[in-house]
């Protein structure tokens, strides 16, 4: 019987750097899946064989004239490596599992029961205080406005519990690992029973892009939150996107980290929360695997956000006005910060007119 252990995320906790120690990973017993994708991450696969109902992204749109195509595809593409002798472990990581609707749980575990295999799940939880904040920073950074966030740790664990039982599923405290500075793909080859191999990149001494969930200053965010302030809908079309996440980058270029920036303070996003019903989740948390997270609160609220992005964009006149040289036009003084990313907005996207950008 071959042993699946299907990495679950949880969002913000390390996923795609785990991933990508895991590309292409095989040894005598245990193997990475593949899907014939060059993706790392799981998730669209998982999704095509197991989601109902799903948003297909536009690169898989172009690819398939109906969504049963690819979902053959890559189911048949599963069931070969699951049907394998040659090795008796494969690991799929899709972070986006932890999202599905119960009953689609319980059917992919199903789907391998049936296919003679047992199934371990692991995940990976953080901290309240600072997932709030870390998702709240990637929904402002990718264009979505920001609505109530809670970590919901019962509603995605709890299903594999009932499926399988607490002894198949393994919860770490990724908040833990980073406050103590255990390597996090140290932490997970050792959990996993697998040997961390040197790929021929690290021998070269060859380092490796920052993917795009790097943290981002205060003013990046700032301004990419008055970017949003002006309802664009940016998810309209691939222009626009392009646009939207060109200006996303050099703001973060420009108010990098390194180069003195500091990042928000985490606690003022906790007002896009339900403080109730996220202690009862810690609680539940605490009770089953005994990680302890304590909430904090504050009275932050979405006008004092937009207060608390103002001040931090207020003395910055200079680099504002750098960050939009790099476009080649300049930063207005005389009119709102808004209406100068409105119109370099248009200018990237090559429209005579903003009004076809708004949302109806």
């Amino acid at each position: 019987m071959k042993e699946v252990l299907i990495h679950i995320g949880l969002h913000k906790t390390g996923t795609t750097a785990i991933q990508q120690s895991l590309k292409h990973y095989r040894d005598d017993t245990t193997r990475y899946a593949f899907f014939g994708e060059p993706f790392t991450n799981h998730s669209i696969m998982m999704k095509f064989i197991f989601k109902k109902k799903f948003q297909i992204p536009f690169r898989h749109r172009l690819m398939l004239s109906k969504k049963s195509e690819l979902k053959q595809l890559y189911m048949q593409q599963l069931k070969n490596q699951l049907n394998d002798n040659s090795f008796k472990r494969l690991i799929i990581s899709a972070e986006d599992i932890c999202n599905y609707e119960d009953f689609e749980k319980k059917e992919m575990l199903n789907f391998f029961q049936l296919n003679n295999c047992k199934c371990k799940i692991f995940c990976f939880v953080r901290n309240p205080n600072e997932w709030i904040a870390s998702v709240a920073n990637q929904r402002i950074k990718n264009g979505r406005n920001l609505e109530q966030i809670s970590p919901n740790f019962k509603k995605k664990i709890l299903p594999f519990i009932d499926y399988l039982g607490l002894q198949h599923v393994n919860v770490f405290d990724y908040s833990y690992l980073i406050k103590n500075n255990i390597d996090l793909i140290d932490f997970v080859f050792k959990n996993l029973g697998i040997k961390k191999k040197k790929r021929i990149i690290d021998l070269l001494g060859i380092k490796l892009k920052k993917n795009i969930n790097e943290s981002q200053s205060l003013q990046a965010i700032a301004i990419n939150y008055k970017l949003n302030s002006l309802k664009l809908d940016f998810h309209r079309n691939p222009e626009s996107m392009h646009a939207r996440n060109k200006i996303a980058n050099t703001a973060m270029s420009i108010f990098a980290l390194n180069k003195g920036f500091k990042k928000p303070d985490p606690l003022m996003f906790l007002g896009y929360t339900e403080k109730d019903s996220v202690e009862k989740d810690c609680k539940w948390l605490k009770d089953q695997f005994g990680i302890e997270y304590i909430l904090n609160t504050n009275e932050y609220n979405e006008k004092n956000i937009s207060k608390y992005f103002d001040e931090a964009l207020n003395s910055e006149h200079k680099n504002l006005q750098k960050f939009f040289s790099y476009f080649s036009t300049s930063f207005n003084k005389e009119i709102s910060l808004e209406k100068n990313l409105l119109n370099l907005f248009i200018k990237l996207t090559k429209s005579k007119t903003k009004n076809f950008f708004f949302k109806n």
